[in-house]
This record gives C-alpha cells, structure tokens and sequence, in this order.
C-alpha cells in the first residue's frame, strides 16, 4: 500500500491490523474498504470498536460466496452521527400485541437538517436469535434492550448512509449466519453458529472419497460422478457445495392490514424497490411485503394478497386493495357514527400503540359489547386517561368514528360522555 492509502494509518498500524483484527479480509481492497471506513467514522480497529468479519451469501447466480461485512458496536453509531453535526435526537420504542407479547421496535432519529426524521419499525421474529424456537443469550433476558438496539442501527444507517452504509451492529448479524455445506480436502464441513457468541465453528462429517461411483477433484476438493455413471436422482439430501439450508419458502393467500407507509430503498443491482409492513390478525404475525411500488397504499388499508413468503418478507404475486379511498365520513358505520354509542365494556382497558396517518401513538383500548355487537374501544389524547379508569362491566356512552377492520368493529373515540358503574 501506499500512503495515500493508509486513511491516516500508518504502515504499521495497518500491518498490525491486517495481521490481527483485519485479518478476515477477503483481499487488499476490502481491507482498504475497512480502514477507510473507520477512518471516516474516526475509530480505530486496534481499540476493538470497529470489526471486520466474513459472512456466507448467495450470489445473483445462486451460489456461496464469502464477502467481508463491517460491524460496529451501537455507541460507534452515535458517535459517527454525532460528529457529523447534524444529530438533533434519536427515540426508541417497542410495541407489544394483545397477548403481551413482544412483536416489534421502532426508532426514530432526528437530523437538524430534515424536517422528518428517519423512522424504521423493525420485527422482533426477524432478528431474535433462537435455538429450539426458544431465545437464548441476551435475546432470552434482555429483549427490549436488542430489539431497540437493531431499531436504532437501522434509523441511524437511513439517516446518515454517507457514514453507515454498508455497516452494522452486531445484533443485527446474529442471527443470519447460515449453515453452509463447504468442501475441503475431500472432506464436507459444516460451517455451524455457536448461538451464544454468534461465532462460526467447522464440524466434519465423514469422508466421502471413496463413495461407489464418485470421484473427487483433487485440486478443488469437489466430489463429482464418476466417468459413465448415472448421476443419483435428486433426495433431501445435500449433495453439493452450492446447496445450504434455507428457510423454507412458504405460500401466503388472505388479507392483511397495511401499518405503515411504504419505504422506497435502492439495490446496487435491481435498482429501486419498496417495502411496507403489514399485519395477519388471523396469525397475529407482521410481514414485510417487498416489491416494485406500494405507493397506493397506506395505514389501515386492507388488501388481499397472494405470495411467496420466506423469513416473514413477502414477495407478493397477486395484489388486491379491498378498502376504497372515499372520504372517513363514509365508511362510518351508519347512524351510530356521529350519534352517542352506549356499550358494556367487557375487557380490563390496557395500553397499547396503534398507527395513525403513518405515525405510531399510545393508545389505551378495552373490549366492548352492545347487545351481540362486539367492538374494540380505542382512545387517545385526553380521552385515554378516562378509558383507562373504566372497569370491566361497566356501561358508558361515547362519541366515536365506527370503522370495521378485518380483526373486528373498532370505535375511535372522540368524546367520551358518560360513565357509570353497571
């Protein structure tokens, strides 16, 4: 290397670097990437805040390959926000379901410059890390505190990419290490993620070498038919180098509950794309639908949906838009829209986050019943704090916008005017 391609290091140092924690690097010039991209955040890679690691990914054709991905700790993020001047505030918030369970983060960060913030909202089954289905390491007693972490990367990553792109937490890559089948020797290895510290260990399995009517390459290592010997028939077994386990690509056929407003991002190759978050009331399970262009989608729209699914990302087939774009007033359910509503609540009121025009607000909502009408009460403003008072039995009358969604009747309240013990 010359000086001019030290980013401020000294020959030394990037020797020192190239022999320890650079080590990974695939060639020169992705060790050149990653001392100049520590150089720009202003990190070093000798004081352990900045790493270089190889990772597993199929190429255009299908195929492994290694690539070299940059990780840096949190707190490296902020410090390459902050120092570009224009960090005016980060915020972090988790959502959780009706059954109390965990389902996603979103965070939101704020730059002087721009007069929204950078906002994403990100699924806590596409980034825990589990072994049996269950979590483990900090994922099992800390996971606000993860989910938040990969919330805030990622809103940090959109709002300052000329610092961050390409670079990630973490937390982030845990749980994306795959296992890959590789050959060496004559001999398969099984690359395996230890799932506490995320780190890639080799198993060997048994030698193949002298496996009847194949024979093996002794220069690659690849096991290959042997000359005028019918290849076996396809089984579940894998066969070749190329092949790894996947997630399985499931078929998706129903109606989902658009949350947010799509988000327009851009593929080195394909150029750009969409994607919108979406919700099953009938799994309770949020998708992330990716295609060429969502832009006639928003909030609370309904849309029936063909698919291929695979790690809760959709990639739809068929698209149908079921709700209209007439105005509020008249999807309100008739005469109970604008009139005084009296109902029996029938569920303890709880807390809860809820989408309005494409931005997240608290929430307080009970179950509520009118004779065999069944209704979900959602308040918010001034009128959450009297709902959140109101006890199960309870008759009260309220004011609200009547609107049916496919996971039930839901009153938004805007007045609430009487409440009474039953």
């Amino acid at each position: 290397m010359s000086e001019k391609e030290l980013f401020g290091f000294t020959p030394e140092e990037v020797e020192l670097i190239r022999k320890t924690v650079g080590k990974e690097a695939i060639n020169d010039d992705e060790l050149k990437r990653f001392l100049y991209r520590a150089s720009k955040m202003g990190l070093n890679p000798l004081d352990g805040t900045i790493h270089l690691l190889t990772r597993n990914r199929r190429n255009e054709s299908g195929k492994w390959e290694k690539v070299n991905v940059i990780i840096v700790g949190i707190d490296g993020f902020r410090i390459a926000a902050d120092r570009s001047g224009k960090l005016a505030g980060i915020k972090r918030d988790v959502i959780y379901n009706e059954k109390g369970q965990l389902v996603r983060a979103v965070a939101e960060v704020y730059r002087k410059d721009w007069d929204h913030p950078a906002r994403e909202v990100i699924a806590y089954r596409e980034y825990c890390q589990t072994k049996e289905g269950k979590p483990v390491g900090l994922w099992a007693s800390m996971p606000e505190t993860m989910l938040k972490k990969c919330a805030e990367a990622a809103a940090l990553r959109m709002a300052f990419a000329s610092e961050l792109a390409g670079i990630y937490i973490p937390e982030e890559l845990m749980q994306s290490e795959e296992d890959i089948p590789e050959e060496k020797n004559g001999k398969k290895n099984t690359r395996r993620k230890d799932e506490q510290s995320g780190k890639t260990e080799s198993a060997p399995t048994e030698d193949n070498s002298a496996t009847p009517g194949k024979t093996v390459d002794r220069q690659s290592g690849k096991t290959e038919p042997a000359p005028n010997t019918p290849k076996e028939a396809p089984n579940n077994q894998e066969t070749s180098e190329n092949k790894a386990p996947q997630d399985e690509i499931t078929r998706f056929e129903g109606e989902l509950i658009i949350l947010e407003l799509p988000k327009t991002l851009e593929h080195p190759t394909f150029g750009q794309y969409q994607e919108i978050l979406a919700f099953d009331p009938t799994a309770e399970k949020t998708y992330t639908l990716v295609g060429r262009s969502f832009t006639a989608l928003k909030p609370r729209d309904i849309i029936k949906v063909q698919g291929e699914v695979k790690n809760d990302k959709m990639k739809p087939v068929m698209l149908e838009k079921l709700t209209t774009d007439k105005p509020r007033e008249e999807e309100k359910a008739g005469e109970d829209a604008a009139g005084d509503v009296t109902v029996t609540v029938t569920s303890s009121p709880q807390t809860g986050r809820k989408s309005f025009d494409g931005q997240l607000e608290d929430v307080v909502w009970a179950r509520a019943e009118r004779g065999d009408e069944k209704y979900i009460l959602v308040a918010r403003g001034s009128n959450k704090n009297v709902l959140a008072k109101v006890g199960v039995n309870d008759t009260i009358t309220i004011k609200g916008e009547m609107v049916s969604e496919t996971n039930g009747n839901f009153i938004y309240i805007s007045e609430i005017k009487t409440e009474a013990a039953a």
